[in-house]
């Protein structure tokens, strides 16, 4: 899907129902900042539930801002193009891998206000043949607001009144067997003529298999253009679940078989106390297949009624272009927007308030929301602008640096004072009782650790484990040593 969404700030939640009703694999988004703010959009911030997001916001350069939002499903990385005419051009490109083939996507901006129209086009066709000389061999799908009203579409190539060699970006379509797919009009409101300003432009036509048009996104003028991609693969909906059977394990009585292995050699018996463990666990743990979760758990049934409505009532009004129809799909338009917010905020405040009962939802939330990419912005060297990542490396190094005082190494430091303890260290011996307190207060849902052994391993097994654990304990006390784990 490729969308001007005209500042995304305020149109989250409504954007998200878009993504996950109409189970959107990528979108691409144009203007998503404010035309004039004080303050700096970041990834995390407008970063949808389930979908990393690749922009150019980090930019210094950055007036509207342009982001590809990716399904966590695939593997997809940013690539660096490099653009002449920041900021009146923006574009963010990245790669997606799958097995025998390679597609390359991206989100372009040319601004309307650009003071030469001739010099935007100019940058975009050459950010395209960058592309399609360092990429031969991947499928193209270049797409977002390219702002051409002038031109009109003919079996995917661009015509104008005027001569259209003139325009090089018609022209680098042309000169590579590039094709536009969008026929219809991608912006529409009353008393203004349609045009075709949404396009996405491909090298492999065939793989478009279908293209239709959404309702807008908010108060946006521009509508969604939605996509159909042929992919020969595609990761699967399910993921693997590992299940490990810990009743089982208890009732195989391990316990016998533990004790009477433990020897005066600690580090001898901790490995064999830790392969029985993992060898067992090894043997009851089988692999099922769970389907992903959908990722907004708060869409509801008059959710998707509204939205079902509004998508009528702006095909009505593409239709018959009626005061009425339009006045009707605003109201429905802006009670959606409403709805999805009061529910996004409902379902945070019910995950905040229960975040001690139930903590994995919460932190799996966050989680969900924060996919960006977490780099380090460009840095200013005197009258320059660093962007190696190298050169910013030194410049943070010689910033830390510098906060430190120098002092003399050579004088010698003082002698430090030797403490004596008179009373010495009793050996109380660790009894069972403790062991197996310490073993059913773990928490289970905490990491493994550096043995490999999971805190519900020894949980679940406490009963078997803790004559075994004991001894080995007071074994290690008494000869003052421990196991290498």
């Amino acid at each position: 899907m490729t969308a001007n969404v005209d500042v995304i700030i305020n149109k989250m939640p409504e954007l998200e129902t878009v993504l996950e009703l109409s189970q959107i694999d990528f979108a691409t988004l144009t203007e998503i900042s404010p035309k004039n703010s004080r303050f700096q959009l970041t990834e995390d911030s407008i970063s949808p539930t389930g979908y990393k997001i690749f922009s150019n916001l980090s930019i210094p350069n950055c007036r509207r801002g342009v982001a590809v939002l990716a399904s966590i499903e695939f593997q997809v990385r940013n690539i660096s193009v490099p653009n002449s005419y920041l900021p009146w051009v923006e574009a963010t490109w990245v790669s997606l891998s799958l097995p025998n083939e390679m597609f390359v996507l991206s989100s372009i901006y040319k601004s309307p206000s650009s003071p030469c129209q001739l010099s935007s086009q100019r940058a975009i066709a050459e950010m395209m043949q960058f592309i399609l000389c360092n990429f031969p061999k991947a499928t193209l799908l270049m797409t977002g607001d390219f702002n051409l009203p002038s031109v009109f579409w003919i079996d995917g190539q661009g015509m104008t009144r005027s001569n259209p060699e003139q325009n090089p970006l018609i022209q680098v379509l042309a000169d590579n067997f590039l094709y536009q797919t969008i026929t219809v009009p991608t912006r529409m409101c009353p008393g203004q003529n349609p045009s075709t300003l949404d396009l996405v432009i491909t090298n492999d036509p065939e793989k478009v298999i279908r293209t239709q048009t959404l309702s807008p996104i908010g108060s946006s003028d521009h509508m969604p253009v939605l996509s159909s991609i042929q992919l020969n693969s595609k990761p699967s909906k399910y993921t693997k679940q590992p299940f490990t059977n810990y009743k089982m394990m208890a009732e195989e009585r391990i316990d016998a078989n533990l004790e009477t292995h433990i020897s005066n050699d600690v580090e001898a018996s901790w490995l064999i106390l830790k392969n029985t463990l993992l060898e067992s666990q090894a043997n009851h743990t089988s692999v099922t297949w769970k389907k992903i979760p959908k990722t907004l758990l708060f869409l509801t049934l008059r959710i998707k009624n509204l939205c079902n409505r509004k998508k009528k009532l702006w095909e009505k009004f593409v239709k018959q272009k009626t005061t009425t129809v339009y006045e009707k799909y605003k109201i429905t338009s802006n009670l959606l927007r409403k709805e999805t917010r009061k529910l996004t905020v409902y379902y945070e405040e019910h995950l905040a308030k229960n975040v001690k009962e139930n903590p994995k939802l919460f932190w799996k939330h966050i989680s969900l929301r924060k996919l960006g990419r977490h780099s380090v912005p460009d840095q200013e060297n005197n009258s320059s602008v660093s962007s190696c990542a190298s050169e910013k490396a030194n410049l943070l190094n010689q910033q830390v640096a510098s906060v430190f005082s120098k002092d003399d190494l050579q004088s010698t430091l003082p002698p430090a004072e030797q403490a004596h303890t008179p009373i010495p260290m009793l050996h109380s011996p660790i009894t069972l009782e403790e062991v197996t307190k310490q073993l059913k207060e773990l928490d289970a849902n905490k990491s493994t650790g550096h043995d490999g052994l999971t805190p519900r391993l020894l949980k679940e097994l406490s009963p078997a484990i803790s004559v075994p654990l004991a001894k080995l304990f007071n074994l290690s006390l008494t000869q003052g040593k421990l196991q290498r784990d």
